[in-house]
């Protein structure tokens, strides 16, 4: 009985971090048309339709205007210039017959 306990809490857990709920949490939004399929991109977004928007605590109903574009993607800042890597210095040489000098 104690084992099947451990399963069905070690199920729990594991439907609760695979949950969308947890993204909810972190302030995102679920948004679904009104016929309940997902909105994933501004694009498949009804224009001047309704659609319904999920947050932890709830979800509200919204009409979309339909203003705008959708923004563009961001572009990635370059990374700053890095300073050129001192030129190494010159080795000894090598003694005949043997390693050269480590120091």
């Amino acid at each position: 009985m104690a084992d099947g306990a451990r399963r069905l809490e070690g199920q729990a857990k594991l439907l609760e971090t695979l949950s969308y709920r947890g993204v909810l949490a972190r302030g995102f939004a679920l948004v679904t048309t009104a016929e309940g399929h997902p909105v994933t991109k501004a694009a498949d977004a009804p224009a001047g339709g309704r659609v319904r928007v999920e947050f932890i605590d709830g979800a509200v109903g919204a009409t979309l205007d339909g203003e705008g574009a959708p923004a563009p993607a961001s572009v990635p800042t370059p990374a700053p210039a890095r300073e050129p890597a001192p030129a190494p210095k010159p080795r000894a040489a090598a003694r005949p017959g043997g390693q050269g000098s480590l120091f």
